[in-house]
């Protein structure tokens, strides 16, 4: 992320502080007789600073929001999505975005995923680098 910005190497890593976490969520949907009338999980964006999610193999239930539309993503086979979240925005001073997202259900797959939460210091203040 500091590469693409041309910034030093580890201005974000240093934003983490000494105490970072990483959270991991396993999450397992059922088949939803309704799928147009429930969420798997409803519009949201993460407060973490980085998601990194393994999907799962063969539905495509996760969507993301843009200009008030909403697109599924695809699946990779074998590759983990990294999201960009709240305070990675904060941090880049609002140049990464943290999308909404969201999952849908499907009506007759299961489907299940991992999502692993970085999230900084919570004794360090989250503020934009100097030198943006």
């Amino acid at each position: 992320m500091a590469r693409s910005l041309n910034l030093e190497d580890r201005c974000f890593l240093d934003k983490y502080g000494e105490w970072e976490t990483m959270l991991a969520r396993f999450n397992f949907f059922p088949p939803c007789p309704m799928p147009n009338q429930a969420h798997g999980l409803k519009p949201h964006a993460d407060v973490s600073a980085i998601t990194i999610v393994l999907q799962d193999k063969e539905d495509e239930g996760l969507q993301f929001l843009k200009d008030d539309q909403w697109f599924r993503v695809r699946v990779l086979p074998h590759a983990l999505l990294i999201n960009v979240d709240d305070q990675a925005e904060v941090i880049s001073n609002g140049l990464f975005k943290n999308p909404v997202h969201r999952v849908v259900t499907h009506s007759e797959r299961d489907r299940t995923f991992v999502a692993m939460f970085c999230n900084p210091d919570p004794d360090n203040d989250t503020e934009p680098l100097a030198s943006q």
